[in-house]
């Protein structure tokens, strides 16, 4: 682990102990839902079919870290539960960078889970990686209902987001979000529409 991220986790590791001395939750010190949406920490996450390495990178396109994904071929990871996160877009999203040139049979898929809601197993389908620039961050979007949208503005602790891996290989993962991110709107961040790409919003103008 490079320098940056051991002081990152020091300072993580600080601010909860800090807010547990004052008797304030952790939830007001620092968001456990947004360390593991935006991949700050990999233990936040867990392989749980395939092989393969789970590694934080530095090369992010929001944070501190991002998430690396070793190995090749089929592979899932799952978070762990998540309380309330909110869903203010019908579409989830997240920043994917193939670490070489994908084939026409490599994707990424997200599957939520609620079981306190009665939802095991939405599936929100899968995003092509065919055409992707290697080392180059791609925001792909996977639909969300509006009656699965509804819920997930609801109060619950157990949901779980997995993701799917199906490429030839390693990639890197950051930033997934269900709501607008006002601070790239405001640094006025630019990226280029391509709808010809199912799934496929944008590419981030830097390379990785």
């Amino acid at each position: 682990m490079s320098e940056k991220l051991r002081v990152h986790y020091a300072v993580k590791i600080c601010l909860l102990s800090c807010a547990a001395s004052l008797g304030v939750s952790s939830a007001n010190a620092e968001s456990s839902a947004s360390l593991t949406l935006g991949f700050e920490d990999p233990d936040e996450w867990t392989l749980v079919e395939g092989s393969g390495q789970l590694e934080a990178s530095e090369l992010t396109t929001d944070g501190s870290a991002a998430l690396f994904v070793g190995g090749s071929n089929w592979r899932r990871i799952a978070s762990v539960p998540l309380s309330t996160v909110g869903a203010a877009t019908n579409a989830l999203k997240i920043d994917v960078a193939p670490q070489g040139a994908p084939g026409n049979w490599e994707n990424v898929g997200v599957v939520l889970e609620i079981p306190s809601k009665g939802i095991y197993w939405s599936d929100l389908g899968t995003a092509s990686l065919q055409g992707l620039t290697p080392g180059q961050y791609t925001t792909l979007a996977f639909p969300i209902s509006e009656s699965l949208r509804t819920t997930l503005n609801t109060v619950y602790d157990d949901l779980v987001i997995r993701v799917s891996i199906n490429s030839s290989t390693a990639v890197r993962m950051d930033n997934i979000r269900l709501r607008i991110n006002r601070l790239r709107q405001r640094m006025g961040v630019q990226t280029q529409v391509t709808p010809t790409r199912r799934n496929c919003l944008r590419h981030h103008p830097f390379q990785t």
